[in-house]
């Protein structure tokens, strides 16, 4: 596999205005629209010409796209039931999507999530256009149905180099992908301004409560908000000034809210679901805890590091350890250990010294992951991939060796 460390700028770098493409099912709240949005952005601002194609419509959008950013959205038929009617549908989406790639007159086209990616690899094929797939996760540990994991793994070598965070997900995904390089998400500067906002001032108000614990994500089995919970319910009667705020929504927000009612933490716990200004909270807040199964990049977790926050997270596989430096800007804790969560709790919660000790070295997260920096890195990757291409070469061999 191909372990992309350069960090330095290529002064030949996309010095043209390149056509860049992206594809992903839907602009909605979640890391990989967050960072989807990011790179869309930062390119459009700096002149290249940007487009945008997604599966479902412009009005499910959450996050800013730059108005010179030009959109799709793809019209697929209604799914089948039988076997027969999905395969024609999929066809019809993949055919769709390489009319679009064509239209848009793609230098590169970038795709996100699962099926979008497979969708993408096929309707490229044969098109004289690099094709990156970027895995949003740790895919030994996201739980898919075992035919779609196959077919990941069957497309994704197909693509001309696969993305992910970190280098301990590229070891674990050598018997999925070929072609694997390492850039991690762009963490950009938190909003030194914010403009007020009365629904979380009121939020923050109401329970008459003085400090904040805050977590982020979507509220699945994944985030394991219920160990958080557990571990909170574990020193409230210590800490009774201190509130919980996890933002975000999903599936078992009934099943967290109950869980907090039966653990008697109901009244300082709040779910106000998923906002577009969460730095204001995190900004608010006093301490920020990771309670996942699993990761990727956590997203939440290095925006609450960069925003000075203090953090705390289980020490999952991968992610909180490639950024958290234990005891400098943050603590880690077993995988899946709630009393030891819930002790390094205790400890932050106790020690405002130790609290503003560790949220002095959260913004140094930036020199290691700022936009600047991993932005250049996909730039580096593009500008290969287009030399790589114009000389017939695919990609390259799992020791970084270009093959034709």
């Amino acid at each position: 596999m191909h372990s992309l460390i350069s960090h330095h700028r290529n002064p030949d770098i996309l010095l043209i205005v390149m056509n860049i493409t992206f594809l992903i099912p839907a602009l909605t709240a979640g890391g990989a629209e967050r960072v989807l949005s990011i790179m869309a952005n930062y390119w459009t601002e700096r002149g290249h010409a940007v487009t945008i194609i997604t599966q479902f419509s412009t009005s499910m959008d959450f996050f800013r796209i730059n108005p010179s950013v030009r959109r799709v959205v793809l019209h697929p038929g209604r799914p089948g039931n039988t076997v027969f009617k999905k395969i024609v549908n999929n066809l019809a989406i993949i055919r769709q999507i390489r009319n679009e790639i064509r239209k848009a007159k793609a230098d590169v086209a970038i795709s996100f999530l699962d099926q979008m990616s497979i969708w993408t690899v096929w309707a490229t094929r044969l098109l004289s256009v690099p094709v990156i797939v970027s895995e949003r996760n740790n895919m030994e540990m996201h739980l898919l149905r075992q035919p779609l994991k196959g077919l990941k793994a069957l497309s994704f070598r197909h693509a001309d180099a696969v993305i992910v965070q970190t280098e301990r997900i590229l070891q674990m995904m050598r018997g999925y992908v070929s072609t694997g390089v390492v850039i991690p998400n762009p963490i950009p500067e938190p909003l030194l301004t914010m403009a007020p906002s009365p629904s979380i001032d009121a939020l923050l108000q109401k329970d008459g409560l003085k400090k904040t614990v805050i977590s982020m994500g979507r509220l699945t089995g994944q985030k394991h908000f219920d160990a958080l919970l557990k571990a909170f319910a574990a020193v409230s009667e210590s800490h009774k000034e201190w509130r919980l705020v996890i933002l975000g929504e999903g599936p078992l927000e009934n099943e967290l809210k109950k869980l907090s009612t039966e653990l008697g933490i109901a009244c300082r716990v709040h779910f106000p679901g998923k906002i577009k200004d969460p730095e204001r909270l995190l900004k608010n807040a006093d301490l920020f805890v990771l309670s996942s199964f699993y990761e990727g990049f956590p997203n939440a977790l290095a925006e609450a590091m960069a925003i000075g926050l203090p953090v705390i997270s289980f020490d999952c596989p991968t992610g909180p350890r490639e950024l958290i430096r234990n005891n400098t800007d943050g603590l880690l804790v077993p995988p899946d250990d709630i009393p030891a969560l819930a002790g390094a709790m205790d400890y932050l919660m106790t020690d405002g010294k130790e609290r503003q000790r560790l949220a002095a070295h959260g913004p140094e997260i930036l020199e290691r992951f700022g936009v600047e920096k991993t932005m250049d890195m996909w730039e580096n990757l593009i500008s290969e991939l287009s030399r790589n291409k114009k000389a017939g070469y695919r990609s390259f061999d799992s020791t970084g060796t270009k093959r034709q």
